[in-house]
């Protein structure tokens, strides 16, 4: 089925965490729906009950090579599920962001969905023949269910953690399946381990430059 872009499309934006939400919440044109890792997909059939005509899966993003790194931003061509079955996006949608965006460095290249928040990142993309760049834990969930419902789907992501850095696994630890942060099972960690709490500043001013990156990118969007 072709598909004709309207001049103003009726965007729906599906994110997994809360603080990637929190960036869009001020864009009321949007469809806006929040659901972590395979959660996403019930969220997804819940927000494509209302009329759309692009599904987007938006938010942050690990690399898996060397010259992809933290601000820089992947559109990908495919979506890779954990067992390496891959579904294209939406060419014509994503040249639609892409026309959008001024002075960013994007990358049209692969991307996997795991299910778990992955360190090990050299090992992962070893494990696949085919190019891929990128991991997230939403947007083959979301991509699934765009299909059944024939919506042309994008995924816009923007990189935080890349080969030189990596998110703590105390604080990975530190995160339920919701993917919020439970402050007691921190501070237990950091007990554990005082030198973790220079680690967590570390870590803490990189997501506040990322995620101003992130609401730029949004801007210039939606």
């Amino acid at each position: 089925m072709a598909y004709k872009i309207k001049k103003e499309p009726k965007i729906a934006v599906i994110v997994g965490l809360k603080k990637e939400k929190r960036v869009l919440e001020n864009f009321t044109n949007l469809n806006l729906g929040q659901g972590y890792g395979k959660n996403s997909e019930k969220i997804t059939k819940t927000i494509l009950s209302k009329e759309t005509d692009v599904l987007v899966s938006f938010g942050f993003a690990g690399s898996l090579k060397e010259n992809i790194k933290n601000g820089d931003i992947i559109f990908p061509k495919y979506i890779f599920s954990a067992d390496g079955k891959k579904i294209k996006t939406s060419k014509k949608y994503c040249d639609f962001f892409i026309s959008k965006i001024k002075n960013l460095k994007i990358s049209r290249q692969n991307l996997i969905t795991v299910t778990e928040v992955i360190n090990n990142k050299k090992d992962l993309s070893k494990k696949y023949k085919e190019n891929i760049s990128a991991l997230d834990m939403e947007s083959a969930f979301i991509q699934k269910e765009a299909k059944k419902k024939k919506i042309p789907f994008v995924s816009i992501r923007l990189i935080f953690d890349d080969l030189s850095f990596s998110i703590p696994e105390f604080l990975i630890n530190s995160v339920n399946h919701n993917g919020d942060l439970i402050f007691l099972r921190l501070l237990k960690k950091i007990i554990e381990d005082p030198r973790r709490i220079f680690t967590l500043i570390k870590t803490g001013l990189k997501y506040q430059k990322s995620k101003k990156s992130l609401g730029k990118l949004a801007n210039q969007l939606f």
